[in-house]
C-alpha cells in the first residue's frame, strides 16, 4: 500500500450475527459491532466485547461498547472524507496514506478519547479491520476478540488474544492502563474468495478451529449478504450450544488445564459476535 488511490482491485460483502448472554439478552448484551463501507469500496469492522465484571459494581459495560462502535463509524467517515479531499485536490504522493501508516489506530484513538470525554463508564476489548480496494487489510486487535483469514478453507492469518493473565484480557476504558496503541497491528494481503471472520471470544473460547472451517465448507452460495449472515449465525449458535455444556473440552477449557486450573471442563457461555466478510474482485479489476 504506497498510495491508497490505485485502481480498485477488491471489495467485500459481509453479514453478521450477536447473540446475547441468555442472561443478558434483556438489555442486548455487552457486545457491539459495526460494519461501513465507503463508496469506493474501502469497509470498516469493528467487533467491541464489554468486559462483564463491571456487573458487580452496577455497571453495565455494554454502554460502553455501543458508544465506542458508533464513534468509530463517524471517526471511519471523517477519515474517508480527508482521504477524498486529498485526492480531490490532486496532493502529492507523499500526501496520501503510507503503508508505515496506521489508520485504525488513529480512528480508534480518537473514539476512544470521544467516549472518555463523555464520562460512559466501563471497559472493553476491540478487534477492528479495514479493507482497502488494492487489497490490503489493516487489522487492529486489542484483547480476546480475535480475526481470521481464510483462503480456501486453510487459516492465512489469525490474530493472537492479549491478556494480562488468563481470562482477563487487555481493555481499553475506565481506568485501564491499557490504550489503543497497545494493540497488535498488521497488514494483510487479502485476495479474491477469501473469507475474513471477526468475532468476540465468544467464538474463540467455544468454537475449535476445525469446527467453523467445517462450517465454512458447508456454506453455500456466500456472495450473498444473507448467504453470509447465515453463516455467521451459524457459527454464534455453535459457539453458544458448547457454551451450554458442561462436559465439553472447549478452547476456554483447554486453555485453563494450560494455565494450571483445574474443574474446567465445558464451555463458556458468553455474548457472542460473529462478522463474516467475503472479498471479491470489483469490475474495474475483473
Amino acid at each position: 500500500l504506497v498510495n491508497a488511490y490505485v485502481e480498485p482491485s477488491v471489495f467485500a460483502r459481509g453479514g453478521s450475527y450477536c447473540l446475547p448472554h441468555p442472561e443478558k439478552a434483556d438489555k442486548g448484551g455487552e457486545d457491539a459491532y459495526i460494519m461501513c463501507t465507503a463508496p469506493d469500496g474501502t469497509m470498516i469492522t469493528a467487533v467491541l466485547d464489554g468486559v462483564g465484571g463491571w456487573a458487580a459494581v452496577g455497571v453495565d459495560s455494554g454502554m460502553y461498547s455501543r458508544a465506542l462502535a458508533e464513534r468509530i463509524g463517524i471517526e471511519f467517515d471523517a477519515w474517508v472524507g480527508r482521504q477524498t479531499m486529498m485526492k480531490s485536490r490532486k496532493m502529492p504522493a507523499r500526501a496520501f496514506m503510507q503503508e508505515s501508516q496506521r489508520p485504525l489506530l488513529t480512528i480508534l484513538e480518537r473514539a476512544f478519547e470521544h467516549v472518555d470525554d463523555l464520562g460512559i463508564p466501563g471497559t472493553c476489548t476491540a478487534c477492528l479491520s479495514l479493507l482497502l480496494p488494492c487489497g490490503k487489510l489493516h487489522v487492529l486487535n486489542l484483547g480476546d476478540s480475535g480475526l481470521r483469514v481464510i483462503r480456501n478453507s486453510r487459516i492465512v492469518f489469525a490474530t493472537v488474544e492479549q491478556q494480562v493473565s488468563f481470562n482477563y484480557p487487555r481493555q481499553i476504558g475506565t481506568g485501564s492502563v491499557d490504550i489503543p496503541a497497545d494493540g497488535d497491528y498488521a497488514i494483510v494481503d487479502v485476495q479474491t474468495g477469501d473469507l475474513i471472520v471477526t468475532g468476540s471470544d465468544g467464538v474463540w473460547d467455544n468454537v475449535w478451529e476445525h469446527e467453523y472451517l467445517a462450517l465454512i465448507r458447508d456454506s453455500r452460495n456466500l456472495e450473498y449478504q444473507t448467504s453470509l449472515d447465515l453463516l455467521a449465525g451459524k457459527i454464534a449458535d455453535t459457539a453458544q450450544m458448547r457454551g451450554r455444556d458442561p462436559n465439553y473440552l472447549s478452547p476456554f477449557a483447554s486453555n485453563a488445564l494450560r494455565a494450571g486450573l483445574t474443574n474446567c471442563l465445558g464451555g463458556k457461555l458468553d455474548d457472542t459476535t460473529v462478522v463474516v466478510q467475503k472479498v471479491w474482485a470489483s469490475v474495474a479489476s475483473a
